[in-house]
This record gives structure tokens, sequence and C-alpha cells, in this order.
């Protein structure tokens, strides 16, 4: 990050900068200069003994998951007022000397204990070289930076999940560039746009890989705003816009004549709009384009300040000639109104549409309206994320997509889910984890009460731990790989039938008597467990695909682990 922070007095007080080398983390302040030191801990973890939990004939150890190493250092750095938090993570050879059983519950409490302390949350990269820098956002404040000519700010993280937090990045001048930024959490304080960006005349700006896929409450702002004085080039590419009140990316100003418009170029690529109310993409401005981008709407978004919801697709508009290449636009819901819209008061735009998919369903208003012009455009939208588009704020603040996931779904409010995983490189949750999910350090934990929790991952899988309920009692579902097993398990109230599909990337077969009707290959196995009953295989390698799915009279459990 090249250009210096502003932190709004109430608002961030906490940065944390992270640099990996070879998935070893060194400690990185956010001012090289800061020198005074609060803290230098050393923190390992002791063995647990005895932590064991009662089986049909017998007793076993509960499953092992983490034993960890860390090294903390707090620095302040004096020029800004923001405490940096230095973290070190070691290599294996490092944390073998802390290793020892760790029982679930346990592992749920580390974990849980890190995102309240910094002995444990630190970043670590899977390979390669990767740093960033997280602000967190204090209750009721807001985190404000200016990006002017020449300068860069990039690889950024900003928490904003506190109550009535608020973020406010403005970007003006010649040849800026913002770039791997993240906005975690829905915003509650939102008077403008989270992003404000302005181009001078004869230059460009730069907006790439950035993250504003939590949004924000109603009556809100949008995610981004291009104001009248943009006179140059725009370029946005790999961007996440959904859920935002008024336009996912709103850039139509600039072709306003009547306000003194400049008519500044946009050019959108590569980039998801997803529930965003007004618009997904907004644009009105001469020679402006979107190409190779997904919109889609299929819930309600939130209203804007006027308390409206009209959720187009993308909004052409303020007289300007503007084209939609190699898209794919889907409303499949009833606050949709049209795919591409050509509309305005004043005057009259043209939005040519090429080579694109467009469909309006479940009671949206329809495909095209206003004056479009189409060539060779279908009706039947991919409205999967573009593979370069972050699924999260770690991943846009990191740079890359981290290539795996996980997802866990079931319980009910009687029966939560509770699951815990570790992998060997990076997690980072996605917008459908909540709070009382925790990601650090490759590992994650939370509950689940009917909804899925998806986390992407990078590295390979460590451990899992999945109950229905958190004691156990109806189903259990572990991989441990430093004793090559993976298990599935019935608990004593379990009645029902649960399947489950396993692959791994070395070799399996079962590690104890299975059904005649549960079947394996050398990297393959497939079979249910019903009333109670337990299967066991032994593996070696990675884990790299887990299905397994439990339909209850009641609460449910599916977990699904992509990482081919």
């Amino acid at each position: 990050m090249k250009s210096q922070s502003e932190v709004d007095e109430s608002g961030a007080r906490r940065a944390e900068s992270y640099r990996e080398r070879d998935g070893r983390g060194v400690a990185d302040g956010t001012n090289d200069a800061a020198e005074a030191i609060v803290a230098d801990v050393h923190y390992c973890e002791p063995p647990v003994a005895g932590d064991y939990r009662p089986e049909r004939g017998g007793s076993r150890p509960i499953r092992r998951l983490i034993s960890y190493y860390s090294n903390s250092k707090r620095v302040k750095d004096v020029s800004n007022e923001v405490v940096s938090e230095r973290h070190e993570v070691g290599t294996s050879s490092d944390r073998s000397e802390c290793t020892g059983s760790l029982g679930r519950r346990r592992y749920l409490g580390l974990v849980g204990a890190s995102a309240l302390g910094t002995a444990i949350g630190a970043s670590r990269a899977a390979s390669g070289v990767s740093e960033y820098t997280t602000y967190t956002i204090d209750p009721g404040g807001t985190f404000t930076q200016r990006v002017s000519s020449e300068e860069t700010f990039e690889n950024v993280l900003v928490d904003a999940t506190a109550a009535d937090a608020g973020v406010r990045i403005v970007a003006s001048g010649s040849n800026w560039a913002i770039r791997n930024v993240g906005i975690k959490g829905r915003l509650d304080a939102v008077d403008e746009a989270a992003f404000r960006l302005q181009v001078n005349d004869g230059s460009t700006g730069v907006f790439e890989n950035v993250y504003l896929g939590d949004g924000a409450v109603d009556g809100g702002r949008g995610g981004v705003f291009v104001p009248t004085s943009h006179e140059g080039t725009l370029y946005v590419s790999e961007c996440n816009v959904q859920y935002w009140p008024d336009n996912g990316i709103y850039a139509s100003a600039p072709g306003r004549s009547e306000r003194g418009g400049e008519g500044g170029q946009i050019v959108i690529e590569r980039s998801y709009a997803r529930n965003n109310n007004i618009a997904g993409f907004r644009i009105g401005t001469d020679r402006s384009i979107v190409r190779e981008s997904v919109v889609h709407v299929d819930e309600g978004p939130p209203a804007n300040p006027a308390g409206k919801v009209n959720a187009r697709g993308i909004w052409v508009k303020e007289g300007g000639s503007v084209r939609v290449e190699n898209a794919d636009i889907l409303l499949a819901h009833s606050d949709g109104s049209y795919g591409v819209l050509e509309g305005d008061d004043n005057s009259v735009s043209l939005a040519q549409v090429l080579d694109s998919e467009v469909a309006a369903t479940d009671g949206a208003g329809g495909r095209f309206r206003g004056n479009v012009e189409t060539s060779d455009v279908g009706s039947d939208p991919n409205v999967e994320q573009p593979p370069d588009v972050p699924r999260s704020a770690k991943e846009a603040a990191l740079g890359r997509i981290l290539p795996k996931s996980v997802d866990i779904a079931g319980g009910t409010g009687s029966d939560t889910l509770e699951y815990a995983f570790e992998v060997t490189g990076e997690i980072a949750g996605t917008r459908s984890t909540e709070g009382n999910d925790v990601v650090s350090d490759g590992r994650a934990s939370g509950i689940a009460v009917g909804a899925s929790d998806i986390f992407r991952y990078s590295g390979e899988l460590v451990g899992l731990d999945v109950d229905l309920p958190g004691n156990e009692s109806i189903v259990s579902v572990s991989v441990d790989r430093s004793e090559g097993r993976i298990e599935f398990d019935g608990g004593a109230r379990n009645d029902d039938r649960l399947d489950y599909y396993v692959r791994a990337t070395g070799s399996i077969g079962p590690a104890s008597n299975i059904n005649s009707s549960d079947v394996y290959s050398d990297t393959e196995a497939k079979g249910y467990i019903v009333n109670g009953g337990r299967d066991t295989y032994s593996y070696t390698g990675d884990v790299d695909a887990l299905r397994v799915a439990f339909r209850g009279n009641d609460p449910d459990l599916s977990i699904d682990i992509d990482a081919a």
C-alpha cells in the first residue's frame, strides 16, 4: 500500500499486516519506522491428555485436529495512531514441538478464542508471496482513504462487521489504481457510496479485484459511484458487487450534460453483480462498455433511501451510446424489472447488446426495454460467478482466488450443527458465513441452523469434525489426516440414513467392517449408515471430494467439499 490511510478518530483502530513466504509468516507492521513494541510473547499450547468420549464396546480418543505455534508482536504506528499487530507462524517443523492431542471441544474453544486475542490470528499463504493489511472499524466508526494521482491502494481488507460501521474511499486524479481490496461485513452506515472514483482527462484509473459482496442495509447507498467530473477512462475488472440499495456500480453521472457531466468512459469487465437495487451496472457515456460480466437478480434487494425497490440488470441512460458484450443477465425475481433498460427522462441513449444471454423469469418485467439493439443474443444465461472474481474480502485482499470449497449445512434451533476444520493453506469465509463463524490461520469453526456456511480454501485438508447436534448424538463426520482416517458415525438418537461419497488423491480402503452395500475402489468409497452404524476408512493423500447427505425427521446435515 503506497498511499497514507486516513482513519476516522472514532473509527478504525487496528491494522494487521501479514507477509507470507513459502508458508511461513513473517511479522510486518504498517510502518517500518514504528519502534514501540507493546508485546512479544511466545505461545505454545501443551498437549491435552485424557480427553475421551464413550463408545459402544469401549472408549477411544476424541478426534484430534490442531496443535499450534504462534509468536505475536504488537507495534504501534505513532504516525497515524493505528495499532498494527505482527504475527509469526512457524513452519510445520516449528509446530512439531507443540504437537499434542486436542479434543473437539478444546479445538472449538481455541478457534473461538482467536477472535479475541492476537496469539492465533495470523495469515498463512499456501505458496508464493502474499501480503495484505486489515483495518478493523470500531462500532460507529468510518474508515476513510484518499487515493490521488499516481498512487496505488492495494492488498487491504477493511473489517466493517461492527455496528454502524462505514467505509468511504475516494480516488481522483490521473493514473491511480485500487486493487486487491475487500470490504468485509454489511455496511450499516451508508450515507454515501463506499467508493467514489474519478479520473482526469487523458488518463486512466484502475479498479480491479475488489470485493463488495456483503452490501449494505435498507436505506443505504451504492457500492461504487462515478461523479459528473469523471473525464478520463475508468477500468473496472474482477469486481464483486452484491446487495447494494442504490446501484452496484453507479457510473452514468458523467453523461449528465445538464449538470456539467464530463463524459468520461467506463469499461466494466469480468465482474459480477447480484441482487443490487436500481441496477447492477449503470452506465451512460459514449464508448462505455460492459463485457464478459454477470448480472443476476434472484432475491429481493435492499431498498434505496426513498424506500423503493426496482432491480434492473444494466441501466443505460444519460444519452450515451454503450455496448454490452458477452454478458449473462438473469432476472429471476418479481423485484427485477428489465435485463437491459435504456431509459432517460431527458435524452435517448443507445444500448447495443452483442453475443450475450439475457432472460427474465419468475415475475420480472422483461428482457429489454427502450432503445436496445441486439445481435446474437440468446435467453439461456450462465450466472455462475466468473472464475477470477473474488468470493470473499480475504480473497480480494490476497489478490488470488482460493481454489477449493467447503459447504456445510443443516441443523435446527434445538439441534444445532457444529463444525470445525483445518487446512494447510488459507481459509476465507464467504457472504454465507455469519458472525459466530470464526476463521483464523488455516482453521475455521462455527454453527449452522438450516442454512449453508460456505468457505473457500487452499492447501490440503488436515482435519474435519462435523457434529449434529453438537453432542454428536445424531450423526457425526470426521477426517484426521495425521491418522489417515475418515469416519461416518451415527449417534444414539439416529434412526435415519446417512449417505456418503469420498475420494482421496492417494488410496482409500475400509478400516473396519462395512455394509455389503458399501463399495470402494483404489481412491473412492461410497455407502451409507443407518440406525447408529459406523463406517471407517483409511486413506492416504488429500481428501479430493466429500459428499454427505443426512435427511432426518427434523434436523438435516449436508457436507460438500470440492478440492479437485
